[in-house]
C-alpha cells in the first residue's frame, strides 16, 4: 500500500516537472497571502493495550482539507507560515486477531506549520515543512475483553509534531499547484502519513 501511494506522489511530481517547458517564468511566484484545498491519501497506524492484550492495526483512507498561507520571497529562497482544517474518511481498527478491537475515529483536525524551501527554476519551489498537528479522535472499544474490563468509548484530541516536503508549481502569477508528503507522530499509539495534492491561489 505504501509503495502504490508513494508511486502516485512520484507520477503527481514527475507531472509538474513536465509543465516546466511549457509555462512561462514568472516573477516572484511564491510571495505573500494564499488559500487553497489538498486532497490525497493518508496512511494510519493505531496501537492500544487492553487487559495485557497488544491491539495493532493500520487503515488508508481518502484525506482532505483547507488552507490559508503567508509566504516570504527572499531571493532564491521562500519560507512561509501555514494553518489548515482537515478531515479523512473511515476508522482504523487496532485488534489482536482474537476478536478485541479498538477503532480510532477521527472527526476533524488542524495543523499550524511553516515551511523553508528554494527555488529550483523561477517556477518550482522545494521545501520541508515543520509544525505541529492535531486531531480529534473517538475510540471506540469492543469485543469479549471489553466484556470483561467495560471500557467507555472516549473522545479525545490527539497532538504532537508534523514534519515533511514537497513541491510547488506556479501555473500563473496567482495560482500554484502542490504535491506534499507529510508524516504526523500524535501519539506514541497513533500516527499517519499522508500524501496529498493541492490548489493554491494568491491574491
Amino acid at each position: 500500500m505504501m509503495e502504490g501511494m508513494m508511486g502516485t506522489l512520484h507520477t503527481i511530481t514527475s507531472g509538474i516537472v513536465a509543465l516546466l517547458g511549457a509555462a512561462p517564468t514568472i516573477a516572484a511566484p511564491f510571495s505573500g497571502p494564499h488559500v487553497g484545498i489538498q486532497l490525497g491519501a493518508v496512511e494510519r497506524s493505531a496501537s492500544a493495550t487492553i487487559a495485557g492484550r497488544t491491539l495493532r492495526g493500520s487503515d488508508t483512507a481518502f484525506s482532505y482539507g483547507a488552507l490559508a498561507g503567508y509566504d516570504l520571497s527572499l531571493g532564491q529562497a521562500v519560507v512561509g507560515v501555514q494553518v489548515e482544517v482537515n478531515g479523512a474518511t473511515g476508522a482504523v481498527r487496532a485488534d489482536d486477531g482474537a476478536g478485541t478491537f479498538s477503532d480510532f475515529d477521527p472527526k476533524w483536525g488542524y495543523a499550524v506549520s511553516t515551511r523553508a524551501g528554494f527555488l529550483a527554476t523561477p517556477n518550482l519551489l522545494l521545501y520541508g515543512r515543520l509544525g505541529y498537528s492535531a486531531e480529534r479522535v473517538r475510540e471506540v472499544f469492543g469485543g469479549p475483553t471489553i466484556l470483561i474490563v467495560a471500557i467507555p468509548p472516549k473522545a479525545r484530541w490527539l497532538s504532537g509534531s508534523q514534519y515533511g516536503g514537497g513541491a510547488e508549481f506556479a501555473l500563473s502569477p496567482t495560482t500554484s499547484i502542490r504535491a506534499e508528503y507529510r508524516r504526523n507522530d500524535y501519539t506514541s499509539r497513533y500516527k499517519a502519513n499522508q500524501f496529498l495534492t493541492g490548489g493554491i491561489f494568491r491574491f
